[in-house]
């Protein structure tokens, strides 16, 4: 699927208002030197995907930028500003907002801004760094990953809720090791990564192929209790719930070593 590229637009004000006039003068210096040293003509290697609501269209990030573009393919519109690098979008359920990392203030901070375009929120504070995954399903909250008390030592990353309607202190899910967390659509339990890499009580590595293989865990609020779903010699990454929360997607190398798509049904157990 290819893409056409078009200039910068969408959300005009992404930057806290000191910024605007230097960000003004960055950002046609940045564009300028693109123009001489970028072939912006095609999309290769874009990441973080996220499909609105209707499935006619999907915002990504490429090239330390988000973008958005028709799902059938067409012309990509970069809708951050060119004068930071921003990632991870992520839409709310209604999917009248975005929420995103940016380092337009110094360090990465996540910041949430309305799809329509307008002003932007700054939501995370702290100075670690912290990623958001998926909003809880009444939009009031964000499941995000967060390095806290880092020593150096990968497991150092937690999973927390961050409110995202109004500045709140956030809350730690719960004290172990975990990335890529997916919430189900009832907002009742948590799909996780768990391994590629930690030390922590869980890891197996029974029979494993590879040193970095990780695990598919689920977390249940209401009895806090884990569960391994997937558990292969071969590496597994990248749960995401089915809308109709009986299944879920995730990334497996065990056909010929390269990440495909594979889902697992609940109910059967089968993939």
């Amino acid at each position: 699927m290819n893409f056409g590229l078009r200039g910068t637009g969408g959300f005009d004000r992404i930057l806290p208002m000191k910024l605007t006039v230097a960000c003004c003068f960055a950002t046609a210096l940045s564009l300028s030197a693109w123009a001489g040293s970028e072939d912006w003509t095609r999309i290769y290697l874009a990441e973080n995907p996220v499909v609105t609501r209707d499935g006619k269209s999907f915002y990504f990030t490429w090239n330390d930028h988000i973008w958005y573009a028709p799902t059938a393919g067409g012309t990509a519109r970069m809708v951050s500003s060119a004068a930071a690098r921003q990632s991870a979008p992520v839409l709310s359920p209604d999917g009248t907002r975005l929420a995103f990392l940016s380092d337009c203030d110094g360090g990465y901070h996540l910041y949430e801004c309305p799809t329509a375009g307008g002003p932007v929120r700054q939501l995370s504070y702290h100075s670690e760094s912290t990623r958001p995954w998926c909003y809880t399903p009444d939009g009031k909250d964000l499941i995000c990953t967060a390095w806290r008390d880092d020593d150096g030592d990968s497991d150092a990353m937690r999973v927390i809720r961050l409110p995202a309607t109004a500045r709140g202190p956030e809350t730690l899910l719960f004290d172990l090791y975990a990335t890529a967390p997916s919430l189900s659509p009832d907002g009742k339990q948590l799909l996780f990564l768990y391994g590629a890499g930690s030390k922590g009580p869980f890891r197996k590595r029974r029979h494993s192929v590879t040193s970095q293989k990780g695990e598919i865990w689920l977390y249940d609020f209401a009895t806090k209790k884990f569960r391994c779903i997937i558990e292969r010699k071969w590496d597994v990454r990248s749960p995401v719930w089915a809308p109709d929360g009986k299944s879920f997607y995730y990334l497996t190398t065990e056909l010929g070593g390269i990440r495909n798509l594979a889902r697992h049904t609940f109910a059967d157990g089968k993939d």
